[in-house]
């Protein structure tokens, strides 16, 4: 992006007929203005995110609104734009260019302000919504029978549920004290009522609790090809879950789904310990 960015900076700040010109007679100036705009688009975007990024880490948007807001237009943005101008001093003085006369604080430095606007609104719009306040979500409960012909059901909730199974066509709830329940209602069903803050769908076989997921295993084997005859590489990630009342359960992630599911698994963490 930086290149564009710095080819727009140079061509509006000076005029298409002096562009030409350069290009007949000066080109070695040309690109000189082009490789310090290059310089300052790289330095003060790559110091926007840096300061995003801490602030990040010393308030939240939710919490102190007015404090992030007050440092979003200090640092990234004000920050950037007085860095910007202090580049610019410093790049035309090491070229023995007099940057008054050259239009840079006339054309370019608003180009910067407009780049920095741009990048402080876009960072704070993802921020606020990749980082949603959690949602009032009751506890859910869901019937279950002790055997999958009785007809006396019980209630239970999802927080004691370590994960639901689709087996032989019936659908065991295995709680995390190691008790085993049957439910009538399809894993589909189940995926809606259950907190999906908590419960992942596996293969459309399970639905697991985030308290029991152990780790996450990353297996490399080799087999051979019985086309090419050649020995190839497999890999495989493989979710382990459960604990010693429930017993423990492995099961390799469909290839495509691991970044979806270290994703959901990451950004619950910290709610999971809170939870627990």
């Amino acid at each position: 992006m930086a290149v564009p960015v710095a080819v727009l900076m140079v061509l509006i700040g000076k005029r298409w007929e002096w562009i030409v010109a350069l290009f007949r007679d000066h080109l070695v100036q040309l690109l000189v203005s082009f490789s310090g705009s290059y310089v300052i688009v790289v330095v003060v975007s790559g110091y926007a995110h840096w300061a995003n990024r801490w602030l990040d880490t010393q308030s939240s948007w939710q919490d102190q609104f007015k404090s992030r807001l007050l440092g979003q237009l200090a640092m990234p943005l004000v920050g950037g734009w007085v860095l910007s101008i202090l580049l610019a001093f410093v790049l035309f003085a090491c070229f023995g260019v007099d940057i008054h006369r050259s239009g840079y604080l006339r054309f370019e430095v608003w180009i910067v302000l407009l780049l920095l606007s741009v990048m402080n609104a876009g960072y704070a719009v993802w921020y606020l919504h990749k980082y949603q306040p959690d949602t009032e979500w009751e506890t859910a409960y869901i019937e279950v029978t002790e055997g999958h012909k009785e007809k006396r059901k019980l209630r239970i909730s999802e927080l004691d549920i370590g994960c639901i199974q689709a087996a032989n066509g019936f659908r065991l709830v295995r709680t995390i004290e190691g008790d085993t329940y049957f439910t009538n209602k399809s894993i589909v069903e189940l995926e809606k009522i259950l907190n999906p803050k908590y419960f992942y769908k596996l293969k459309r076989k399970y639905l697991i609790n985030i308290t029991v997921i152990r780790r996450l295993t990353k297996n490399k084997t080799t087999r051979l090809d019985r086309d090419s005859g050649s020995e190839m590489t497999v890999y495989s990630s493989v979710v382990t879950f459960g604990n010693e009342q429930m017993g423990l359960f492995e099961e390799t992630l469909v290839k495509g789904t691991v970044k979806h599911f270290e994703t959901w698994w990451n950004e619950n963490s910290e709610k999971k310990k809170r939870r627990k």
